[in-house]
């Protein structure tokens, strides 16, 4: 169904700008197709590319597993890798680790595969969970989670847990200290506080900590967890509450060091079209960078806005994107296109967003809106 596409463009490098001052960038690559979500950036490999996965894409000529070069321009695109949602991750040694049907194949930083895999375990109830350095297998009956064992990349089982101390549900990642998860216990309530917790490669819980609560909310999730440079973990928590057809939502951007201490918070409220929002975060060269705010700009641009902090927190400006209707191909001449900033991230020394545009007035005739996706380089304070 997917077919290994063309770069779209090549990209100059962005201009560095003063706080609060404009900037321009021109799309990179088409990372997405007739789907408003799908894209997602897997991680760097150590030759500088860069690998993207999406799910479920209905555009022909749209990529299951993309890597481009550190440029813009496609490296390679396949499409063999299609079961559903298929995680992907790049490991420790450089290659990408990906479920294949009944089993975990592993790809160079070219896109071949190296003959290398896993045999998975795929009845009813089983699900896996893939990091860096291995893969968690969850085993569910009667909607009751039995088991859980992390599985390390060379098939091996290295610990079980207790299926009541895990949380899960908003990520896990996986470092020399061993895992973070995310989320919510089993049998929790699904608006109680979201957890971090801590579990060393033996299997012990060091530490477990509740993300501050706000107040009765509908809604509660993170938008992105990291661990920093400096070790330290970085937490975008946002909870919502609804009052149709208006929505409040209160988001904390949470930085907790080492020993589970809260080192500082910054927060964003934004009620109706009063206020701000934050939804997402990266770090690039030991400092923090927020999205902020995407604002139309009449029927054809919109303006991201980018708020910069230090590693303590600290606010060192701002910047601002311009995003433009026609730098998405099929969009140049709809009467009026709507758009969606996305995840942000920073590889090969640059900083980087993805944005989504769409038709917000398709013709009656068609089943979907004209909705591309592009990759944007973008400038730093």
């Amino acid at each position: 169904m997917f077919r290994k596409m063309k770069a779209l463009a090549a990209l100059a490098f962005a201009l560095m700008v003063l706080a609060g001052s404009f900037a321009g960038a021109e799309p990179v690559a088409k990372i997405g197709g007739m789907l408003l979500f799908g894209s997602e950036f897997i991680g760097e490999l150590p030759n500088g590319r860069m690998v993207f996965s999406a799910d479920n894409v209905l555009e022909s000529g749209m990529s299951r597993l993309q890597c481009l070069e550190p440029e813009g321009t496609v490296a390679w695109a396949l499409s063999d890798y299609t079961r559903n949602y298929t995680p992907a991750v790049i490991t420790e040694d450089g290659t990408i680790a990906i479920q294949k049907k009944d089993k975990i194949v592993f790809l160079s930083p070219e896109g071949k595969e190296t003959g290398k895999e896993i045999p998975l375990a795929t009845d009813e109830g089983i699900w896996y969970e893939l990091t860096s350095r291995g893969m968690m297998k969850y085993c569910r009956a009667e909607d009751t989670i039995k088991s859980v064992e992390f599985i390390d990349w060379e098939g091996q089982t290295l610990f079980s847990l207790d299926p009541g101390r895990v949380v899960r549900g908003e990520g896990m990642i996986a470092d020399q200290d061993g895992l973070l998860m995310m989320g919510h216990a089993q049998g929790a309530d699904w608006d109680e506080a979201i957890k971090v917790v801590r579990v060393d490669w033996q299997g012990k819980i060091l530490w477990e900590r509740p993300l501050p609560r706000w107040k009765n909310y509908d809604w509660n999730y993170l938008r992105r967890a990291k661990v920093t440079s400096d070790g330290g973990i970085l937490v975008l928590y946002t909870q919502e509450i609804y009052s149709f057809p208006e929505r409040k939502s209160y988001t904390q951007l949470i930085k907790i060091g080492a020993d589970t201490e809260i080192l500082w918070t910054k927060e964003a409220v934004l009620d109706g079209e009063k206020g701000r929002e934050f939804t997402d975060v990266a770090e690039y060269d030991g400092k923090y960078v927020i999205t902020c705010g995407l604002e139309k700009q009449g029927l054809h641009s919109a303006t991201q806005t980018y708020l910069w902090l230090d590693a303590d927190g600290n606010e060192l400006g701002t910047v601002r994107q311009s995003i433009r209707q026609v730098d998405f191909p099929d969009l140049e001449d709809q009467r009026d296109v709507d758009y969606m900033g996305e995840e942000l991230f920073s590889a090969g020394g640059n900083l980087w967003q993805v944005f989504t545009a769409w038709d917000s007035h398709p013709n009656s005739s068609t089943v979907y809106s004209i909705v591309r996706r592009m990759l944007f380089r973008i400038p730093v304070l």
